[in-house]
């Protein structure tokens, strides 16, 4: 007779998770966008990649700083070619998941001497809900593409040195690696979708404005500020965000308060003894309640939705990057009784 197993142990024995190599597995480095194909077999929870190459020094270089990070001048996510679903900088892909799993990932620039210098980097390109409530809300099921890829625009030297004389080597690559599941389909109702705004800093200005997109169910923006292409400080003053001119949804946050919020509320590595969990040029403005995907901002029912942004001009190329975390719930069609 058939023996009824205890629950725990039926749910062990379902093989749920999976780890598979995109294909190609390997994106070499080239002056052209190279592109890598998603596996549509099961639901993606996130997609694992991880640099690594050599920095060939002919005279002694300055190394840039989150070099080499610079190499991935712009990750994206594309379903059938036109339908981005994320769209962001390397730069900004390790910060949000530095963020939201508390741990900066590997980095390792390479020096700046004469020879051979090797460097590598990890991240992880989350597509669930990753840190909320519930993270399984936005599994990728990609059986509605024919085809989703993960495109690579590579940067130059340029973006991991910034003085010397020095090349990228042909070994220079980036491994990527889907992590899925088997379990969730049922429990999916979002879509997460990443993509940025940059704007030139050309003088001082006290109401400094971005229009933020009306791209579904706004979480969360993480804002970076450059100069010379390293991250710093004294750019923006204090964020305000404002929503149909009259609402005010953050009001004057100053950016070191806002940096020193991340710490706590995303355990940053280093805590705040010193200001060393902060991270330069960077800060995360969250705008859920307890992790609930209910509570985020419905930008596509706002006439606008908008930064105000108290900043400072001081001297070199000063930028602002905005990169906005949206998630879309989906339509599923209900069949008629």
């Amino acid at each position: 007779m058939p023996v009824d197993l205890p629950v725990s142990l039926q749910l062990g024995s379902r093989y749920r998770a999976l780890s598979l190599g995109l294909a190609p597995v390997s994106i070499p480095f080239d002056t052209i966008v190279r592109a890598s194909e998603v596996p549509k077999t099961y639901l993606t929870k996130d997609i694992f990649i991880r640099l690594t190459g050599n920095l060939v020094v002919t005279v002694a270089a300055t190394i840039r700083p989150e070099a080499p990070l610079g190499l991935l001048q712009t990750i994206e996510l594309a379903g059938d070619g036109n339908e981005v679903l994320w769209k962001l900088a390397g730069r900004d892909a390790y910060r949000l998941m530095h963020l939201f799993h508390g741990k900066a990932g590997e980095l390792v620039p390479p020096v700046g001497g004469v020879g051979t210098n090797a460097f590598s980097a990890s991240i992880i390109l989350s597509a669930e809900a990753v840190n909320m409530a519930v993270p399984v809300d936005s599994y990728l099921d990609l059986r509605e593409f024919e085809k989703t890829e993960l495109r690579i625009t590579w940067g130059t030297v340029s973006d991991v040195i910034s003085a010397g004389t020095a090349t990228i080597d042909a070994t220079t690559k980036l491994e990527c690696y889907a992590n899925q599941s088997t379990e969730g389909l049922g429990s999916i109702g979002f879509r997460r979708f990443i993509s940025f705004d940059q704007r030139d800093v050309t003088a001082t200005n006290t109401d400094f404005t971005m229009l933020v997109p009306r791209s579904g169910l706004l979480v969360g923006v993480l804002f970076r500020t450059d100069r010379d292409s390293a991250p710093v400080d004294n750019v923006i003053n204090f964020v305000t965000m404002t929503s149909d001119s009259s609402h005010d949804h953050w009001k004057r946050r100053s950016w070191v308060t806002i940096q020193m919020e991340n710490v706590i509320r995303y355990q940053l590595d280093g805590g705040a003894a010193g200001g060393s969990g902060r991270i330069t040029g960077y800060a995360y403005v969250d705008l859920l309640e307890d992790g609930r995907l209910a509570s985020a901002i419905n930008a596509e029912a706002l006439n606008e939705l908008k930064f105000v942004l108290d900043i400072t001009k001081t001297s070199g190329v000063e930028i602002i990057r905005a990169t906005y975390v949206f998630f879309k719930p989906l339509r599923r069609v209900v069949e008629a009784a």
